[in-house]
């Protein structure tokens, strides 16, 4: 049985979203309710239906949250919890903004630094956070470039030159070098009686 879905957005059964709350500590899960509640709360400011205007109103809110938030002051309930999980460590939601903006901007026609900037703001904010709450010892950005490059892959718009760039970009990340904390490993037993 799956964990109860986040609030705001529910993973489809299967989904990458499922299956890392389904295979995770709960202090994964509650980071990745949180997380996704967050990005569905700062996407809503990109829906199709929403007035232009009010969608950039949403916009400059979420920047200003963003920055209270790396301030240490954030006063979003969202931003708050995530905030408390991550604590002494930086939460810093301005890649997910810039993600929303660029949506809000239409990527019709943009070209590729556009994309990857939409791309591991968005994604690859889930994995900088996600990183933080399980200790890897790899950076924010090589996460993002790490999320970006996943969201890239799953796309419609992965071509063949933008799935080398992916790649390429992952490897200049350094994502092969670093390593995800290992559990200690139990004592030998005594089993010669």
């Amino acid at each position: 049985m799956s964990p109860p879905a986040p609030p705001g957005r529910i993973p489809e059964p299967g989904s990458i979203a499922d299956l890392v709350s389904l295979y995770s500590p709960a202090n994964v899960r509650a980071a990745l309710a949180e997380l996704l509640a967050l990005e569905a709360e700062i996407r809503t400011s990109a829906r199709p239906d929403l007035d232009h205007t009010i969608a950039h109103v949403r916009l400059e809110w979420w920047q200003a949250e963003a920055e209270r938030t790396l301030a240490g002051a954030p006063a979003h309930p969202l931003t708050r919890a995530l905030r408390s999980l991550l604590d002494p460590q930086p939460l810093d939601i301005r890649p997910l903004v810039h993600s929303a903006r660029l949506e809000v901007a239409s990527l019709a026609g943009a070209d590729e630094a556009l994309w990857q900037s939409f791309f591991e703001g968005s994604l690859g904010t889930i994995f900088s956070v996600l990183g933080q709450v399980l200790g890897c010892t790899a950076s924010p950005a090589t996460l993002r470039t790490l999320g970006g490059a996943v969201q890239q892959l799953s796309t419609e718009r992965a071509e063949p030159p933008a799935l080398l760039s992916a790649a390429l970009r992952a490897a200049e990340a350094g994502l092969f070098r670093w390593r995800w904390p290992r559990p200690a490993a139990a004592a030998p037993s005594d089993n010669t009686t």
